[in-house]
């Protein structure tokens, strides 16, 4: 997978030690640049695509063709011109805008006055669906967007007569097309940003007079211009990797060191080369050491640990994917706390009279927040609490993970053991997968007065 390179900002922070009591790295940080790892990967395979419009707004074929004529800029594929055979097909899908104020204003006085439509409208959720063409047709993914409220306004002119095909349900006038094209081409590049991801991460060096200060700092140096340059997405050569098992022994090398000098604050120091080590480590795919270091960070640092922990869990949500060989046993072992339910349309469990589709802490009692699961080899236990008396009710399953090297078909397969293997009779897409949070696309019962289930994300965190 081929990822566009985005240049690298070398501005590294210098620790002086004559002054180390003195200096507190909440104050002196300072970030480059990198590209990540895509959010979603499209497989190699995959050459061109084209953009159509399904449900109520593909009525508006003027519209479908403007949006078939935009670039997406997606790495590794390219539009095809009107009347070409793509492998992939974008499908936009939304219910019709719905109106809820259109009046004709007027602005201006005298002979300045002027006449405009002004209309605000509710575009619904937007679902952009990824289908494959070739070989045969089929879905792939999809990504939804929530509902939003946009205002049009139209040209001013000098009667109300002049609007009269702005006004009503016709909605004839070009400008009108024009702004709905601009509505829909936001979403496509919602769509496109997934593609696209930056990042800002920091390095640190201490600036002092002797050797093993100097040599750390040109190596860091080395590591922010030719190792890390441009995109970090696991596919170090070789050569960079005994890079970056070098800067990891030069690293707790110089943190000995430090330790040794007894210096007032020496802790932010090492919790600042502890990040470093983290960041190196996530690079090698040594994802155990990278969590390591992360706790080590210091509260004087926790803003860089948050955005390392953000890079971290979608650097992860990419890389384990591409791997040909992972032990995800070892990868998923623990217990995971469920954290969020995300409901897909905004929900009133409660009868409160507030929608939300975050779910636990708003519309479910606080039982499920008790809710986790533990793997342990290829046993998963799934810590669940009855919803009406909140009683503990422990369930068992054997669990597989399906992985076809990329967002499309992820799974987590959950069954019984028969005659020694794992038979699986329920998938759940992996809609994401790290070592710190695990969220699951499925059905549930999550109203306990309704006997229906509804599609919603579970949100789990390692404990």
């Amino acid at each position: 997978m081929n990822f566009k390179r985005s240049t690298f900002l070398i501005l590294i922070i210098g620790l002086v030690c004559h002054s180390l009591t003195a200096q507190k790295l909440k104050d002196k940080i300072i970030g480059f640049d990198y590209k990540a790892p895509a959010e979603l990967a499209i497989p190699d395979i995959y050459k061109s695509y084209k953009v159509t419009l399904t449900g109520d707004v593909a009525a508006n074929r003027d519209v479908e063709k403007r949006l078939n004529n935009e670039k997406l800029d997606i790495p590794g594929l390219s539009a095809v011109v009107e009347g070409g055979v793509a492998d992939l097909e974008f499908q936009l899908k939304s219910d019709r805008y719905k109106k809820i104020f259109d009046e004709i204003k007027i602005s201006g006085e005298g002979a300045d006055k002027r006449y405009y439509v002004k209309r605000d409208l509710v575009i619904p959720k937007v679902t952009v669906y990824v289908m494959q063409l070739s070989p045969e047709k089929k879905f792939l993914y999809k990504m939804e967007y929530e509902s939003d409220t946009v205002i049009f306004k139209s040209k001013q002119v000098t009667s109300p007569d002049a609007l009269k095909g702005y006004y009503g349900e016709r909605n004839v006038e070009p400008s009108f097309d024009a702004f709905l094209f601009g509505v829909y081409r936001n979403y496509l590049n919602k769509f496109r940003r997934h593609f696209d991801k930056y990042y800002t991460g920091y390095l640190f060096y201490i600036k002092e007079k002797e050797d093993i200060y100097d040599e750390y700092q040109d190596m860091v140096k080395t590591m922010s211009k030719d190792v890390w340059d441009g995109t970090i997405d696991g596919q170090l050569t070789e050569k960079k990797k005994i890079q970056v098992k070098d800067f990891i022994a030069k690293s707790e090398a110089l943190q000995d060191y430090i330790k040794k000098q007894q210096f007032k604050d020496e802790a932010e120091f090492i919790s600042a080369i502890h990040s470093n080590l983290a960041l190196a480590k996530l690079t090698i795919n040594d994802f155990n050491g990278y969590l390591e270091h992360i706790k080590a960070i210091t509260q004087e640092n926790v803003a860089m640990k948050d955005i390392y922990k953000e890079f971290a869990n979608n650097y992860q949500n990419y890389t384990i994917r591409q791997l040909d060989t992972f032990d995800y046993k070892s990868f998923f072992a623990g217990n995971w706390k469920l954290v969020d339910l995300q409901a897909r349309y905004a929900m009133d469990i409660n009868n409160d009279g507030t929608l939300n589709k975050h779910l636990i802490g708003t519309e479910l009692n606080d039982c499920i927040q008790k809710e986790s699961m533990t793997f342990s080899g290829q046993n998963l236990t799934y810590h669940g609490m009855s919803k009406r008396d909140c009683l503990p009710s422990d369930e068992q399953f054997c669990w597989k993970y399906y992985n076809s090297k990329s967002r499309i078909g992820q799974y987590l397969g959950l069954g019984d053991f028969y005659n020694g293997n794992c038979d699986v009779d329920n998938k759940m897409e992996l809609y994401f997968v790290s070592n710190l949070k695990l969220v699951l696309s499925t059905q549930a019962h999550v109203d306990p007065e309704s006997d229906t289930t509804d599609d919603v994300l579970l949100v789990f965190e390692k404990e």
